[in-house]
């Protein structure tokens, strides 16, 4: 994880040190509360929220992950039939899931989509809901804080984002709560 945000950000600074920025180093987060109209809350809430999220995600997939081998060294066969994940890409997902959009109760806005408010990153702070592109856009941060390889995949009329550990992938849909996409779905997204 890197280190916390501890620095006065300034939005104009920060948009104009963008464009001298590699596409790695930019940060996805930080650019989209950079670009935010008019936060109801000073920046530091913002930022602060991101990283107690971040904190939390990061505390439940160690978690998972201590749950996980310590369930594989037992040898009772009811072990792990919790729906506890086994490997460290399931981990990922389910500590998303479970933080940013159960704990965290973050949604897709079904109700009014194409309110300004949903491609907003602070608004979508402030009232839990967004459309896909600014939802994903909280996992991509989140996650390339953490060190996750994760990426985000434009599809016609969505988007979703994509973990890879070890060179197994998951997709899955931050606009749905984060649930993982098979290729079935897919394919039915893309169709749609």
């Amino acid at each position: 994880m890197t280190k916390p945000f501890n620095f006065p950000f300034d939005r104009e600074q920060y948009l104009e040190k963008l464009g001298t920025l590699d596409d790695a180093d930019i940060k996805v987060g930080l650019a989209a509360l950079a670009l935010s109209s008019r936060p109801s809350n000073p920046i530091a809430y913002y930022l602060d929220h991101l990283g107690k999220v971040t904190k939390d995600i990061l505390n439940l997939y160690e978690e998972l992950i201590a749950s996980s081998a310590k369930d594989t060294e037992e040898t009772d066969e009811f072990v792990g039939l919790i729906n506890s994940p086994k490997n460290p890409i399931e981990c990922q997902l389910k500590a998303i899931q479970t933080i940013l959009f159960d704990h965290y109760s973050y949604s897709g806005d079904l109700d009014d989509y194409d309110d300004i408010k949903n491609a907003d990153l602070c608004a979508v702070i402030d009232r839990r809901k967004g459309m896909p592109i600014t939802l994903s856009i909280l996992c991509i941060h989140i996650a390339k804080e953490l060190g996750w390889e994760i990426s985000g995949i434009a599809v016609p009329g969505h988007f979703i984002c994509r973990l890879e550990v070890n060179g197994e992938r998951v997709l899955f849909d931050p606009f749905s709560g984060g649930k993982k996409i098979e290729t079935p779905a897919l394919r039915k997204l893309v169709k749609r």
